[in-house]
């Protein structure tokens, strides 16, 4: 057998294009093809008869990267091994992408004669590369604009944030002085008509509080910082206060009232008690305003499990008016009611139920709700809570702390800026017999406490010149480095932000209140700041 031809076939047979030109090249147009199998011919589409004789330069075109065209002379030259990714170009003018692989072949004494050129089609890799690329790039291009979008989305949150802390600011502040003298002026003596009129200022100011707070907590939900606070609490000690304090407007409207909580409801379990309250108190709210006559009851119960895991159920039942499905379905989104006559009717933005469910929802529950028109609803709080070892300790709120039995004489320091909530507050504690003093702003107040000692302090948050929390942490280094007793600061601010919340526990404070105010609830949170340890109070 002719092992030549032996050789030449297997060549032919290879989809792979095999190229021999001569070792010297023509002057100025480089080595002439000699050979080429038929490999070569399936893959460029040119003959034997067209191409031996001419040079491998048949095969470039315009797109033939100049660079590898220069690596593959360069080793020609020096008479070394090349490979190379090279774009061809067919005899129909079509580009296809080659690995290409050329090195010389000596002869029998060791000269170098001939070049050998191994040639693979890797068009389909290189479309694949190109799109994945492509791909990659655009990814890229996607993630920058993401990221573009993030970065203007949080600038968004942050003036979002800035802009509600400062309304809520410029809001409260005002909002005191209505609140706070309305509550004043009830305890004067009046005539039957004033008392209306007073009641309504009062009732009116409460409203508004109830909707600006409503409004902080939607903005804080859906900028998703609404945060939880865990802690050990007893089941039936925040349902009954949250459903006690409804109880009087119930017997108001002549409602029965009932709230039955199971025994299982005494074991301490992990939780937000205040947020958990807050939703139990809308539905319980809510129960109450759209029940003109019947009855309201409140059930809740713990189940437990041996694994530590417990799920409190709370159900608010009422005789109130009831709903269809088409009303039921809307009852979660914000800003809607049943319909325009139930906000006509009965008052209020539609946020209550909205923000309770999405606070449900962060703790892992749900809201369900049953109704039937004209007979009554079921709504259903469902959460998942863990048993907890240590004993119950509830957020006190300020419905719940007991009054001084005696302010008379208590040497109180108010700081605080605005005019108006500096005579808001002495109209409220003077009738008490409390020595109070005033300053415009934390200097003042720094300077005031060098001069006396004072029984608490009233602090403001946004004050010109040195701000309240600055003040703060100024007064308790100096108790700390001169073995001072612990002053006990209540903030009384406009500024109701959760952040502000937590700043005034990091500096120092032992109470947090925000504006606006009744006479009761300041006074009990200067009640309860008093010979407190460390941990700061929240006034609702």
């Amino acid at each position: 057998m002719d092992l030549s031809k032996l050789i030449t076939g297997i060549a032919d047979f290879t989809d792979d294009a095999i190229l021999i030109t001569e070792a010297e090249p023509v002057s100025g147009v480089g080595p002439r093809i000699v050979w080429c199998n038929d490999g070569f011919s399936r893959m460029t589409g040119f003959s034997r008869a067209d191409i031996l004789g001419r040079t491998p330069r048949i095969l470039q075109g315009p797109d033939t990267s100049p660079a590898a065209k220069a690596k593959i002379r360069n080793a020609l030259a020096s008479w070394t091994p090349v490979r190379q990714e090279l774009k061809n170009y067919r005899r129909d003018g079509s580009a296809f992408w080659v690995d290409l692989s050329i090195r010389p072949v000596p002869d029998d004494d060791g000269m170098f004669r001939f070049w050998i050129a191994f040639q693979r089609d890797i068009s389909d890799l290189k479309a694949r590369e190109e799109l994945v690329v492509r791909h990659l790039t655009e990814l890229e291009a996607s993630r920058r604009e993401l990221s573009i979008q993030r970065a203007q989305a949080e600038a968004a949150n942050i003036a979002k944030s800035q802009f509600l802390a400062n309304m809520s600011h410029e809001l409260r502040t005002p909002l005191n002085g209505v609140v706070a003298m309305a509550g004043t002026l009830l305890k004067t003596p009046l005539s039957a008509s004033q008392r209306e009129m007073a009641e309504l200022i009062a009732a009116s100011g409460r409203s508004l509080s109830g909707i600006l707070s409503d409004i902080l907590d939607l903005s804080k939900i859906e900028a998703g910082r609404a945060e939880l606070d865990a802690a050990p609490f007893s089941l039936r000690d925040i349902v009954s206060a949250a459903a006690e304090i409804f109880r009087v407007r119930a017997d108001d409207k002549g409602l029965s009232f009932a709230l039955v909580v199971g025994e299982t409801a005494d074991a301490p379990v992990v939780g937000d008690a205040v947020r958990i309250k807050q939703i139990i108190s809308n539905l319980v709210s809510n129960a109450v305003k759209f029940t003109r006559r019947g009855r309201v009851q409140v059930t809740a119960d713990l189940t437990l499990s041996e694994d530590g895991d417990a799920v409190a159920t709370v159900v608010v039942e009422d005789t109130g008016i009831g709903f269809d499905a088409e009303m039921a379905a809307k009852l979660f989104v914000r800003f809607e009611q049943g319909d325009g006559s139930i906000t006509r009717t009965y008052g209020g933005t539609g946020l209550g139920l909205s923000i309770s469910q999405s606070l449900a929802q962060l703790m892992g529950g749900t809201i369900s709700a049953e109704s039937t028109p004209g007979v009554g609803s079921r709504f259903t709080l469902t959460l998942p809570l863990q048993l907890s070892a240590a004993a119950p300790t509830l957020v006190p709120v300020a419905q719940e702390a007991p009054l001084a039995t005696d302010f008379d004489a208590m040497r109180v320091l108010l700081a605080e800026d605005h005019p108006t909530n500096q005579r808001v507050v002495r109209l409220i504690l003077e009738p008490y017999g409390v020595d109070l003093t005033i300053a415009a702003d934390g200097v003042e107040a720094l300077q005031a406490l060098e001069q006396a000692r004072f029984d608490v302090i009233l602090m403001d948050i946004q004050m010109p010149n040195l701000d309240g929390f600055a003040a703060a942490r100024i007064l308790r280094r100096s108790e700390a480095s001169r073995g001072l007793p612990r002053t006990p600061i209540l903030f009384f601010t406009a500024n109701a932000m959760p952040e502000h919340q937590q700043e005034a526990a990091d500096a120092g404070g032992d109470g947090f209140i925000a504006k606006p105010v009744t006479p009761e609830d300041l006074l009990r949170g200067i009640t309860s700041v008093l010979g407190q340890a460390e941990e700061i109070i929240t006034f609702e």
